[in-house]
């Protein structure tokens, strides 16, 4: 994400590498960068794995799709969020929104604290 894509006076504060779906082996993930902005929480994603990926990946074939998407949710439509430890090398931050959508943005094993404490603030 760059610059000419914010609003005027926006700026990013910090931007981490995560992907959307469930942490196991066998299913579909959306990998891309989360950022923060002093406006707006943003989704980028880059690359859609599907379930299959491991098993194509085995067989060296192509196991992924290059998706360019970018989703912005506004503070104003943030319920909450939360740091989630999902196991000792798996860790989240789930975003819920006031509608009732859930997002979980999985870290890996890096900590979303940093995301956590821009984000808090602005809620």
């Amino acid at each position: 994400m760059d610059n000419t894509s914010l609003s005027a006076g926006e700026e990013i504060l910090g931007s981490w590498s995560v992907f959307l779906g469930e942490p196991r082996p066998n299913s579909e993930k959306l990998a891309g960068k989360l950022h923060v902005t002093n406006q707006n929480l943003y989704f980028e994603s880059s690359i859609s794995l599907d379930e299959s990926a491991g098993l194509l990946i085995s067989h060296r074939l192509q196991a992924f799709e290059k998706v360019k998407k970018l989703v912005a949710l506004p503070y104003a439509e943030i319920g909450s969020v939360a740091g989630v430890k999902k196991s000792l090398f798996q860790k989240a931050l789930a975003v819920k929104l006031k509608s009732g959508e859930e997002f979980e943005f999985q870290f890996g094993a890096a900590s979303p604290q940093k995301a956590l404490d821009a984000i808090l603030p602005r809620l």
